[in-house]
């Protein structure tokens, strides 16, 4: 059962860490983003939307299915937009601190940061 905590809200890459971290945001592709919504998670990864089936439970564990996208193709975020999705298969773990989401790995490492998006924006 998707957690009451992390329903319906938004949240915007801030960090993509671990092995990733040569990849950097840029203004181009500064609006990933991810939202849980009903045993699913949907987003923008960069250049498509992504959506993949998401199992979370009350002991911070997180279980993403392989994604599906839609197949644009944006030269200058596709090397980004590989390594996001790749890293949001490796996420076994949430921490909700404040307005920040925090995907670890089965290894404990920080993969990912999130800062929530404000309602209306």
């Amino acid at each position: 059962m998707l957690s009451t905590l992390m329903h319906d809200i938004h949240w915007r890459l801030m960090q993509l860490l671990g092995d990733l971290n040569a990849l950097r945001l840029s203004k181009t592709n500064e609006n990933i983003s991810l939202t849980f919504f009903d045993q699913r998670v949907i987003g923008f990864s960069g250049c498509n939307t992504y959506f993949a089936d998401a199992l979370v439970d009350r002991h911070e564990r997180i279980t993403l299915g392989p994604s599906g996208a839609s197949r644009k193709f944006c030269s200058a975020s596709m090397e980004l937009e590989h390594a996001y999705l790749q890293m949001l298969e490796q996420a076994h773990f949430f921490r909700i601190e404040d307005d920040w989401l925090l995907l670890y790995s089965d290894e404990d490492a920080v993969l990912a940061s999130y800062t929530r998006i404000p309602d209306g924006v």
